[in-house]
């Protein structure tokens, strides 16, 4: 499964390794709640909350709460980018 990056501002997000393997495990495993990421990439809270925030103020990501879980998923734009792909 490939993610593709649309803009420039999307490619100066994903630059960061971290940040672009978070944008990579959301894309691949939609509804996945916060503390399931950070188990399944082995990252360390703070970063982890530091990289989601940034990727979903930049509108490549969104997020809801679910009871007490925070969940996340790509943006609806990038979902329908790339179901058009297929």
């Amino acid at each position: 499964w490939v993610i593709p990056i649309r803009s420039l501002r999307e490619q100066k997000i994903v630059e960061n390794e971290k940040r672009r393997s978070i944008y990579e495990y959301i894309g691949e495993h939609p509804g996945e709640h916060y503390r399931r990421i950070k188990r399944q990439l082995d990252i360390a809270g703070g970063t982890l909350r530091h990289h989601l925030r940034r990727l979903e103020e930049a509108g490549m990501i969104r997020s809801e709460r679910v009871g007490k879980y925070r969940i996340f998923y790509m943006n609806e734009k990038i979902d329908d980018e790339l179901r058009s792909d297929k």
